[in-house]
């Protein structure tokens, strides 16, 4: 928080991870060519450079285990990886998901149209789900627009707080779901939600925690960019019996302002963004509210810092900090703060 300008920083005891090995729950490998065999791995640092390996000891091994199989059946059925430079060949990449209670989701991405499927599904027998995800554009984003579920579940079921949460391969859940519960338990902690409130979750993903701080309070707003994530998040309230919660899809820096403007009384806000933090209009909107609360989960500490330098600009003081070791054996961390209203 030195980034911040923040001095007297309060805080708190980093919560560690006791056993902090094969912890990632989700893996996306890019595949390559070495001589005439098909490997997958992780790019080198600042490049494209494949950097080939046959286990990942933070990396659940069935999904490693899967990666395995798929490159096999590339190899058996001769087919081309895709290169980036040209822009020839198939096989781009494999994002794998795994959930407390055994499933296992795997996500094939080619450049066109999948070529021997069922060959494929041969090598795959075993899984839960199955999907191909078509993504012809030239760039290094994974996936493209088009998913087909080829064999299996349309969503994996994972369990966070005691709620059941439905996962399709687009949704965002945390890749430890050991600390995932400490990171859910210290927001709730922080926020403190009380029955009569109302209470905005930005960023919101699945809905898992505007689902587990629904008990907490009166309203529970969630707000999400990704559409199917929106209709999970729909369905796993459902599914867990909470009928004070909806969700809005859309961007926070556009439904936050508007919640605002047509009235609504939001007492407390929970921020969970991506790396690059929040976009300045949602920020200013919260500070122009009359919320009296934020809690801010963050997995990035220069962004995090920024975003709450500029709260604290605008009437709100840091009043806790702590971390939570999501990441064992790396040099990530995820941090929750809570900033409270200066009166």
């Amino acid at each position: 928080m030195r980034l911040g300008g923040f001095a007297g920083i309060p805080m708190q005891q980093i919560i560690g991870m006791e056993e902090p090995a094969r912890y990632r729950n989700k893996g996306s490998f890019p595949f390559g060519a070495i001589g005439n065999g098909v490997v997958f791995g992780f790019y080198a640092e600042r490049s494209h450079r494949l950097v080939p390996f046959s286990d990942c000891l933070i990396q659940d091994e069935r999904i490693v285990d899967a990666a395995r199989r798929v490159a096999a059946w590339a190899n058996a059925c001769g087919i081309p990886v895709y290169d980036e430079t040209t822009g020839e060949g198939q096989l781009r990449h494999i994002v794998a998901r795994t959930t407390a209670e055994g499933e296992l989701m795997i996500v094939v991405v080619t450049k066109g149209q999948l070529k021997k499927k069922d060959d494929l599904l041969s090598f795959l027998e075993d899984v839960d789900s199955v999907w191909h995800n078509e993504n012809p554009k030239q760039t290094n984003v994974v996936f493209g627009d088009r998913f087909t579920l080829l064999a299996g579940k349309q969503a994996l079921t994972e369990v966070i707080g005691g709620k059941r949460f439905s996962v399709s391969p687009q949704s965002f859940l945390q890749i430890n779901r050991v600390q995932t519960q400490a990171l859910y338990q210290t927001a709730r902690e922080f926020l403190a939600a009380k029955p009569d409130e109302t209470v905005v979750d930005a960023y919101c993903g699945v809905g898992t925690i505007s689902l587990l701080l629904a008990g907490d309070c009166a309203r529970v707003i969630g707000i999400e960019q990704v559409a199917p994530a929106v209709e999970d998040a729909k369905a796993n309230a459902k599914a867990n019996g909470v009928s004070n919660a909806e969700f809005l899809c859309g961007n926070v820096e556009d439904l936050l302002p508007r919640l605002f403007a047509e009235g609504n009384a939001i007492d407390a806000i929970v921020l969970d963004p991506p790396r690059k933090g929040c976009e300045e209009a949602a920020l200013e909107a919260i500070a122009k509210s009359a919320a009296r609360r934020v809690v801010y989960v963050s997995c990035n500490p220069a962004t995090l810092a920024r975003d709450c330098k500029y709260l604290a600009s605008r009437g709100f003081s840091l009043s806790a900090v702590r971390p939570v070791d999501m990441f064992p054996q790396t040099c990530h961390v995820e941090t929750v703060v809570l900033m409270s209203r200066v009166y």
